[in-house]
């Protein structure tokens, strides 16, 4: 593909609407061409994300509550990089503080924008291997749990929910299909649009229940053992998962 000619837009001006901990916003006046328009800005150092796979085949991950998704996650090891921080350096800061191990060797899979229609951040990920054990080093607020698999689990896993992903967009398709005047519906009969989407949720469980079930099974084990909520508000046959 060849790279677009154009020349590349200028920012007229920049204004910080909110600083936080770990990010902060801006709202841009980019100018492209004649054209010229706002765009809200989230700006993040960019995360080092690991992947530790030990010699005898398992790989690493953690699980931790994210409460922006409401529920636990289980998840490769990452963080965000410091000020001027390589992200080599990132990932292996970030391998020995959550999991309190050591990496002989460090090798670049890839690096990708997360989400670059309004997100700065970038994601850079990391086979690590010659693992040795040292300590962890948690922050106050770091509360995870350390989680090791087979590799060919974990693969499995992520192409099971790449799986239940294509079903749900599948549903989505169908009940567009279905529903007549749906923009009517949504802005004057809500609750119509609400018992549609239980309708795809219902459906798709019944499809794909066991492949799910599967799936979320740990997670809803090891959540309800300590009292904690998952989030989950699928149903089937009427009985929340």
């Amino acid at each position: 593909m060849s790279e677009s000619k154009h020349t590349a837009p200028r920012v007229l001006a920049s204004k910080e609407v909110f600083q936080g901990r770990v990010f902060s916003v801006t709202v841009d006046k980019v100018c492209e061409g004649e054209k010229t328009y706002d765009r809200d800005v989230v700006h993040h150092p960019g995360s080092a994300v690991i992947i530790p796979v030990f010699p005898d085949g398992t790989v690493a991950l953690v699980r931790q509550y994210r409460h922006p998704a409401v529920r636990y996650l289980l998840e490769a090891p990452a963080g965000t990089l410091n000020d001027r921080e390589r992200p080599e350096e990132g990932a292996a800061r970030e391998l020995e503080e959550e999991l309190g191990l050591v990496a002989a060797k460090m090798i670049k899979l890839s690096e990708f924008f997360v989400s670059p229609g309004f997100l700065e951040e970038k994601m850079w990920v990391y086979l690590a291997s010659e693992l040795r054990e040292t300590a962890q080093r948690l922050e106050d607020d770091e509360l995870i749990e350390v989680v090791r698999l087979p590799f060919s689990q974990a693969l499995e896993m992520i192409g099971a929910l790449y799986e239940v992903e294509a079903g749900i967009r599948e549903m989505k398709l169908a009940a567009a299909r279905k529903l007549d005047n749906l923009v009517v519906v949504v802005d004057r009969r809500s609750v119509d649009v609400r018992e549609a989407i239980l309708a795809i949720e219902v459906d798709l469980m019944n499809r794909h229940g066991s492949l799910v079930a599967c799936l979320l099974r740990d997670e809803r084990e090891w959540a309800a053992s300590r009292g904690m909520p998952i989030g989950l508000n699928v149903a089937r046959e009427g009985v929340p998962l």
